[in-house]
């Protein structure tokens, strides 16, 4: 073999510096050929490479710092078509055999890179724009925490008048007050010096919050763009997103395995087992910053993610640490993420939702009523901020193009009823039915068919009543889960009924005159249509109780009631102004007809009182009676 077929095909290493790059090339042999030292400036990176390649045909370039020294010439090398890895600096033991010069890092580099040991595909350059986000605005949030640090303690050795006025400030209200202080110019020297100090690293802090913000945003838009996948799971926000991102390097090809990934954060399980003792501990290892954000995301998860809450809790259960739990949770983060960082994920757009809504003249209140959910809820998916796919589908009325938006109108009351709008037939029980029809004054009786309900039962006053609010929270979500499941699969849509109420006691005198709501017993209730049966029933139960169950969701049962002959009439007023009324038609209206109170007494709630004022409240009185009606 000639020297010249030796040289054919060449492998070249390069250690980088802030001035000057050092280069390397060795035969496909491994034989030492030459090595020469350039400065780090666009002419300087064109003359290594020509240096490179006089020597043969280059199979690989390995380069140290490909995303820090050496992102210069590692971007003119890939412009120039040649293959470049990402070579990782000798362990300690090879160089204290070795020793260590800039030809020598430059060699072993080279050498690496022949041998695919030490080496990594290289960074993405797309993500350094996200890089430089994300430094300048973990620099600000450093900056602002070390100015609150010094208001701190600037004001544990202030004077009494001025530590005693601020420290029992909140922390954010201290910021706002001392960055709008006026200071007077007659104030003792030494007040004022210090005052000035205060007020100056204040508005240090009110202009450090204000470029924080700015540039979170402007992050936010580049890591979703990146990888919405990542950006849209449940506890992953701009800051973290764009940590998981920086470390895998922005390039799939980097991380091999959700192993690899995991030992690369710091979440891989490290054995910690002695004798009869099985276990394992938290890894120390690892990129830090990329182990913080597997940690706030399982912070976060804990705190508001039900499927975590119960995971915590079994394993809690089983006798686990909090740091044991801890390392399960950021290994299963770990491993979420690398699919999301691997595998292209497609984010259901949610951009329209708002402008939808807004053409339809709706209130994000009157929304969140129709979907039972609360209004910060809609907002932040309107916004992209929260996803939550079935939601979305939902608040359009369905994913397809043809289904027309069905959100009920700006008149709406949300669960206490809504306007019919064209398209799917709506029913609305409140038009349709006889039963939901009466006039202030006028005591009618009614002829109620056998209706069925989703019902709650409590007892004690309703106003100060846990269990009351806890059976409305547990009723409209199983409520709107069937009228969904309704519209979807059945192809019948209706309005969620107006909430309605059983009430009694064993003295039914409490509710005409001594009115003392300690000792009623209630049932809550929502009507349904009849088509609903238990099967529908179950599985919305199942489906609430899979995200955060409501605290009474077992004690919601769906059950069929027939009143059959009832005297009814319509309140207009306070709920606590109701005994008049229901005392007439007790001692008066229905024994002067020959009829005998026969059943709970019955209210339906026309009107919201989250909305209306209590002296426009709208109530339907009911009373089952017995025997014949005589006019």
């Amino acid at each position: 073999m000639t020297v010249e077929d030796e040289v054919a095909e060449v492998y070249a290493g390069i250690d980088t510096h802030d001035d000057s790059i050092h280069v390397a090339v060795i035969s496909a042999q491994g034989r030492d050929l030459d090595d020469r030292e350039f400065p780090t400036s666009t002419d300087g990176y064109r003359r290594a490479l020509a240096f490179i390649a006089s020597h043969g045909d280059t199979i690989c370039i390995g380069i140290e710092g490909t995303s820090s020294y050496g992102v210069g010439i590692t971007r003119a090398a890939i412009s120039e078509g040649f293959d470049v890895v990402e070579v990782m600096r000798p362990e300690r033991a090879e160089r204290r055999r070795l020793g260590k010069s800039d030809p020598i890092d430059a060699y072993q580099a080279a050498r690496a890179a022949m041998g695919s040991h030490r080496t990594a595909p290289v960074k993405d350059g797309t993500i350094d724009g996200i890089r430089a986000l994300h430094n300048a605005r973990r620099s600000a949030r450093k900056a602002r925490g070390a100015a609150m640090v010094q208001i701190h303690h600037q004001l544990v050795t202030a004077p009494p008048a001025i530590r005693e006025r601020y420290r029992t400030m909140g922390a954010e209200k201290r910021i706002t007050v001392l960055a709008r202080i006026q200071i007077r110019p007659d104030r003792d020297p030494v007040e004022r010096a210090i005052m000035l100090a205060l007020k100056t690293l204040a508005q240090r802090c009110v202009e450090l919050t204000r470029e924080r913000d700015k540039l979170e945003a402007e992050l936010d838009q580049l890591v979703t763009a990146a990888n919405p996948g990542l950006r849209a799971a449940y506890g992953i926000g701009p800051d973290t997103a764009a940590q998981l991102l920086l470390t895998a390097g922005g390039n799939p090809d980097r991380l091999r395995s959700e192993a690899a990934f995991a030992a690369l954060c710091g979440a891989s399980p490290i054995p910690a087992s002695s004798g009869k003792v099985t276990r394992h501990r938290l890894n120390r290892g690892g990129d830090r910053m990329a182990n913080s954000a597997l940690y706030r995301i399982a912070l976060v998860r804990m705190s508001s993610d039900q499927r975590t809450k119960d995971y915590v809790a079994r394993q809690r259960q089983a006798g686990r640490s909090t740091g044991e739990i801890m390392r399960l949770l950021k290994r299963a983060i770990a491993r979420e993420v690398f699919r999301y960082l691997t595998t292209p994920v497609t984010v259901p757009a949610v951009d329209d939702l708002r402008p939808l809504r807004q053409a339809k003249n709706i209130t994000l209140t009157a929304a969140a009523n129709q979907l039972g959910v609360w209004p910060i809820t809609i907002s932040e998916l309107e916004r992209g901020i929260r996803r939550n796919d079935e939601l979305a589908d939902n608040y359009r009325g369905g994913s397809s193009a043809h289904d027309p938006y069905r959100l009920a109108s700006a008149r709406s009351r949300g669960p206490w009823g809504s306007k019919p709008r064209s398209g799917m037939d709506k029913i609305d029980f409140k038009k349709t039915l006889d039963s939901y029809r009466a006039s202030a004054g006028d005591f009618r009786v009614v002829h109620v068919p056998e209706m069925r309900y989703l019902m709650v039962d409590g007892h004690g006053d309703p106003n100060v009543s846990s269990a009351y609010v806890a059976a409305l929270e547990s009723l409209y979500p199983v409520a709107y889960k069937m009228k969904f499941a309704s519209k979807q699969d059945q192809g019948r849509d209706y309005v969620v009924p107006p909430l309605e109420g059983l009430w009694w006691a064993e003295d039914m005198a409490v509710f005409t005159t001594a009115r003392n709501k300690s000792h009623w017993d209630w049932t809550m209730m929502l009507m349904v249509p009849s088509w609903v049966d238990q099967t529908m029933f179950a599985a919305a139960v199942k489906k609430v109780g899979t995200k955060k169950p409501p605290p009474r969701l077992d004690d919601v049962r769906l059950e069929s009631m027939t009143e059959g002959q009832c005297v009814q009439t319509l309140h207009i007023g306070s709920f606590d102004n109701e005994a008049e009324t229901l005392a007439t038609m007790h001692d008066d209206f229905i024994p002067s007809h020959g009829l005998q109170l026969s059943g709970k007494h019955h209210e339906i709630y026309l009107s919201d009182p989250r909305k209306a004022a209590p002296e426009k409240l709208r109530t339907i009185l009911r009373q089952p009676v017995s025997g014949d009606y005589q006019a």
